[in-house]
């Protein structure tokens, strides 16, 4: 399994390195994140080069790349845990089964549950309902929370 991974990485570092040079510069970063992520800032580009770039040779080696796979894998299974757990917690919240949640809905179920994540989900709701929304579908809520949990926001 292990080397099937490393032989796909491989294939895909192959694809990003268009000169063919064994190593990625923060101008391939650059041209890889601008095809996934449009508004991506320099900024962020070079935040993202800092972190990868172990070694701090101003590259993205083989061995680099597959460590930042390995980051996205983990945060991957790590979301798609969230979008689960949210699923369940949104058809608990959803009394009405109308494919919404209220404030309403959600006050009334975090105040019989004193979990963590309910509270969590109270705080995350309370932080970006600036505009009074009457109601959360799942999409727009999944997004919240994922907000809170991975940019604390």
């Amino acid at each position: 399994m292990e080397d099937n991974l490393a032989e796909s990485f491989k294939v895909v570092f192959g694809t990003f390195d268009t000169q063919k040079r064994g190593y990625l510069t923060i101008s391939d970063l650059k041209r890889i994140l601008l095809q996934y992520d449009r508004y991506i800032t320099d900024e962020d580009v070079t935040l993202i080069f800092k972190v990868v770039d172990q070694d701090s040779d101003n590259r993205i080696g083989f061995g680099d790349f597959i460590d930042l796979m390995r980051s996205f894998a983990r945060e991957q299974k790590i979301e798609d845990k969230l979008y689960k757990d949210l699923k369940v917690l949104f058809g608990k919240l959803d009394t009405d089964h109308d494919s919404k949640i209220t404030l309403a809905e959600i006050r009334k179920s975090v105040i019989k549950r004193k979990t963590k994540f309910k509270q969590d989900v109270l705080a995350a709701i309370k932080g970006v309902n600036k505009e009074q929304r009457a109601y959360f579908e799942f999409d727009q809520l999944f997004t919240i929370m994922k907000n809170y949990y991975f940019n604390g926001e």
